[in-house]
């Protein structure tokens, strides 16, 4: 799982996202999260604009 959020989101408080992150890994998980600085509840754009997003994306696999 990879999380991405933008730090000034007025919609999704980014701490929510942190205990989130936080709570999975807590159970054994392995999240990666990313906290865009200066984006708002946009965070998608920037993610897809990222080559490594998808390198990531394409390189998961079902054990």
């Amino acid at each position: 799982m990879w999380v991405f959020h933008g730090n000034e989101d007025p919609t999704v408080p980014g701490q929510r996202l942190r205990n989130m992150v936080k709570g999975i890994t807590d159970a054994g998980g392995y999240p990666k999260y990313t906290e865009y600085p200066g984006i708002g509840h946009g965070a998608l754009t920037p993610t897809y604009n990222d080559p490594k997003v998808w390198d990531w994306l394409f390189a998961q696999e079902k054990k």
